[in-house]
């Protein structure tokens, strides 16, 4: 019997914080370019995300392309 176990957990690198300006009279606007760099030495990992303060919303590996409310936002992966 031959057991392989992991023991390195997967890394998330998130991006920078990001402003983006909303065009006038805009409740909203789709954010882009806000992909976490995750990496695994044994499989293709996957994330979720929760996006808390004016926008709420939760999904699977990116929050990108989301549509964002005017205000701060908080993304969790």
């Amino acid at each position: 019997k031959v057991l392989i176990t992991d023991t390195n957990p997967p890394i998330i690198t998130c991006p920078a914080n990001k402003v983006v300006k909303a065009n006038y009279q805009q409740n909203s606007v789709v954010v882009n370019n806000i992909n976490p760099t995750i990496t695994d030495d044994c499989s293709t990992p996957s994330a979720t995300f929760l996006v808390t303060g004016q926008t709420s919303n939760s999904g699977y590996n990116t929050a990108s392309g989301e549509l964002f409310n005017v205000g701060v936002s908080t993304i969790e992966h």
